[in-house]
């Protein structure tokens, strides 16, 4: 998946996908993958290099977030997902897959 995205590098330019844009995207995916739930929470954006010797320049950002039921905040483990420089969004542990 990552392979196919975008180079980018931090001292050239902007990333290819902003973080408002990663962020919209996000919230439609989980809208769409979770619908029982009223609405979502983003806690946290890192942006991270995809350190794999077979990969340059690959970046994504990693949320973390929590989902909202009943106006609560549902906290858990495991809420990550990651958004690639091409806007697709991924679960955390499919990044390196090459589908």
């Amino acid at each position: 998946m990552i392979k196919n995205t975008p180079s980018w590098s931090p001292v050239e330019e902007e990333p290819p996908l902003s973080v408002q844009s990663a962020s919209v995207k996000l919230l439609g995916w989980l809208k769409k993958n979770y619908p029982n739930y009223d609405g979502v929470k983003i806690n946290k954006i890192a942006l991270n290099y995809y350190e794999c010797s077979g990969y340059q320049d690959k970046w994504y950002y990693l949320f973390e977030y929590s989902f909202i039921e009943n106006g609560n905040e549902l906290f858990g483990i495991a809420n990550w997902v990651a958004a690639l420089m091409d806007g697709s969004i991924v679960d955390v542990s499919t990044l390196g897959n090459s589908n």
